[in-house]
């Protein structure tokens, strides 16, 4: 998209339309959304939302939007985008949310985000973790970093109240990483079940193909 500057009605030869994008850019209209969602709810007998909230949720298209501030929209459900017509499943809610958000209440995801989105892949894909167990995973790592900094702004003080605050963050620390490692391990362990199912039926799949010659 180019940039023209500022000039004078019918300076711009050869310029026979410009398109302006006003929601969200021109205007901030994310009051407007928010009112306008909440009549519905009202209509439906259910509470207002706040403008942050309304806002979160914009950028899918009206019927996604509504579909979510009404509690309609379920992991599973089958959606299609206005933006590129195309059709989707619902595989999380609330787990990846943006940092950063504009006027008129677009989403913007820094680096850090990203790099969250990849967390949540790696648990879902890798090793196969539900919506639960993903939240639950993630609040526990979130945890261990807020821990990190506790001990890192008491570490070298050697007084005694500096000591037990250390000892206090560790100990929660160990905590909650024995409980992650052992989360993993069961996972692992599932997995290794169903890996040595497959073998062994492979297995079996040889001996009939050397019993038919």
């Amino acid at each position: 998209m180019a940039i023209i500057p500022e000039t004078r009605a019918g300076s711009l030869p050869g310029v026979e339309l410009l398109v302006f994008d006003l929601d969200g850019t021109l205007i901030d209209s994310k009051q407007d959304l928010a009112l306008s969602v909440n009549a519905v709810r009202e209509r439906i007998g259910l509470a207002p939302l706040d403008d942050g909230t309304v806002a979160s949720y914009v950028g899918r298209g009206v019927v996604v939007l509504m579909r979510i501030v009404d509690g309609r929209l379920q992991i599973g459900t089958r959606i299609r985008l206005w933006s590129n017509g195309q059709a989707y499943n619902v595989e999380e809610l609330g787990i990846l949310t943006p940092s950063l958000y504009t006027a008129g209440g677009e989403r913007r995801y820094t680096v850090e985000d990203l790099a969250h989105l990849q967390r949540i892949l790696e648990l879902r894909e890798v090793l196969g973790m539900n919506l639960d167990e993903i939240r639950e995973f993630l609040a526990l790592e979130t945890r261990l970093d807020e821990l990190r900094v506790t001990y890192r702004a008491t570490k070298g003080k050697r007084t005694a109240k500096a000591l037990a605050e250390q000892r206090a963050t560790l100990e929660e620390a160990m905590r909650l990483n024995e409980s992650l490692a052992e989360q993993i391990s069961t996972k692992l362990a599932r997995m290794e079940g169903f890996r040595s199912k497959l073998e062994h039926d492979a297995q079996r799949c040889r001996e009939l193909l050397a019993d038919l010659g």
